[in-house]
């Protein structure tokens, strides 16, 4: 099965958007998850994810419950049919809220579970919810605007949904791909995303002691 190489700027880390104006049971768990993630705990972030989730159910708080599923499903990303099913529940939720923060992270859920779909090599499952990921991302580049929140890498996670797309549906022996980031120095000498790029298994050979 293809190998995907996430590129950090567009992990969940980076692209989930919390609430600030939530109470401090809400916040401090979020803080805390965010510590675990980025000291590569993964163990520990999916019980505070876990914490998340439940406080938020016992609240009545659908949408933090929502946002609680989405970590919890890419922390168990390597058990398909289960992290597939709490971003489904994730998505129903989604669904029912109108405001436009609530579709953008309806499109996280449809990338996730693309990713899952890619990484088992099943292509019509993963043009389908690719294809609604992209759809909503399309749909919500000119209402973001008028949300007021920063700017988010639209356009680098369309490009990284379409390469994945490609690359699992149209290159050959598509279950030994490695499909990584590329990018491009620019005039400013920093790197530009530029999209996915598929690499064969390669195979070193160190020379004998």
């Amino acid at each position: 099965m293809p190998r995907i190489f996430v590129p950090e700027t567009l992990t969940l880390t980076q692209l989930v958007v919390f609430p600030a104006a939530e109470p401090p049971p809400y916040t401090e768990l979020y803080e805390a998850l965010q510590k675990q993630l980025q000291a590569g705990d993964a163990k520990n972030a999916q019980k505070v994810a876990e914490t998340l989730y439940t406080v938020a159910k016992a609240s009545n708080a659908p949408y933090l419950a929502a946002l609680a599923q989405l970590y919890i499903a890419d922390l168990i990303r390597h058990r398909h049919s289960h992290a597939l099913a709490q971003l489904q529940q994730a998505n129903a939720l989604f669904y029912n809220d109108s405001r436009a923060i609530a579709r953008y992270h309806e499109a996280l859920g449809y990338y996730l579970q693309g990713l899952i779909h890619c990484a088992q090599n099943n292509v019509a499952q993963l043009s389908a919810t690719f294809g609604r990921a992209r759809q909503l991302l399309n749909q919500l580049q000119d209402r973001w605007q008028h949300y007021g929140k920063p700017t988010f890498p639209f356009q680098d996670l369309i490009r990284w949904i379409d390469d994945l797309t490609n690359l699992s549906i149209f290159t050959p022996n598509s279950r030994s791909l490695n499909i990584v980031p590329s990018y491009e120095f620019n005039a400013e000498k920093t790197l530009d995303f530029r999209g996915g790029t598929a690499l064969g298994d390669i195979e070193i050979a160190l020379p004998r002691s």
